[in-house]
């Protein structure tokens, strides 16, 4: 499925992500990848990207991914590792897939890798199925 068809699909929804400056670049069934330009406001006072900055990018991938399983999804809990600091890097890159797909529980995985593909952080995140079907077609 091309991007742009399951953006439109899903209702462009996430405005968030997308004032964060997260683009989504590939989704596949139970996957979706994407990255973030990092500006000077992604920064803490050390001079690397913000935990937070990087658990906003491993969810919404994450809840991107969730979604392929076909139900909207909401947040039940996530949990990130730092491997890595995210410095002197201009973009950061995100790839998440579903590990599990219950009939109420979703979890998924995301990996952060900088601009010289160096891990920076993995993450879990789990996510409750809601009625809220979406007509998504992989094949």
């Amino acid at each position: 499925m091309q991007v742009k068809k399951f953006l439109e699909k899903i209702g462009n929804l996430n405005s968030y992500a997308v004032e964060a400056g997260i683009v989504l670049t590939n989704i596949e069934k139970e996957k979706a990848e994407g990255e973030l330009v990092i500006t000077k406001d992604n920064m803490n006072i050390v001079g690397s990207v913000h935990g937070a900055v990087m658990f906003n990018l491993c969810d919404t991938l994450s809840n991107y991914a969730a979604y392929t399983t076909g139900n909207f999804v909401t947040s039940v809990s996530g949990d990130i590792n730092f491997l890595n600091a995210a410095m002197d890097t201009t973009k950061l890159f995100c790839r998440a897939e579903v590990v599990k797909s219950g009939g109420k529980i979703i979890v998924c995985r995301a990996e952060v890798y900088d601009d010289n593909d160096t891990i920076i952080a993995i993450s879990t995140q789990t996510y409750a199925r809601l009625k809220d079907k979406l007509d998504l077609d992989f094949d």
